[in-house]
């Protein structure tokens, strides 16, 4: 798994989230970086969905308004999928340190993805 990638004033956290995962609904875990606003979610179907689902960023424990990504029923690999946090949202700041979640919910039988999640820098 690739470290964090900065580019200008973003880091870009990487994911990749397994079958068994995926279907569980495990979420995947980052720490920020920086002190900074979460901006959302990019990825890409590695293997065929069967039963699609969402993808929501998560600051701590609270819902990133707007960053969840729906991946569809029957998505083909390949498939790309992002959603961005809404502009102003009070669930966007995060401080160094902290725990970031992108939590998959309503997978089922098969199915893989990844991509990232971007972090803007500054508060």
């Amino acid at each position: 798994m690739p470290g964090t990638i900065q580019v200008g004033g973003k880091a870009l956290l990487p994911f990749i989230i397994n079958q068994t995962d995926l279907l569980a609904g495990t979420s995947f875990e980052f720490v920020a970086p920086f002190d900074g606003f979460l901006d959302g979610v990019d990825g890409i179907v590695q293997a065929a969905i069967g039963t699609g689902g969402t993808l929501q960023v998560i600051n701590k424990t609270t819902n990133v308004a707007g960053a969840v990504a729906n991946v569809a029923n029957a998505a083909a690999k390949g498939t790309p999928f992002s959603a961005k946090a809404n502009d102003q949202d009070a669930t966007r700041p995060i401080k160094k340190g902290e725990r970031i979640q992108l939590k998959p919910t309503g997978f089922a039988t098969s199915g893989a993805v990844n991509g990232y999640v971007t972090l803007n820098q500054g508060m």
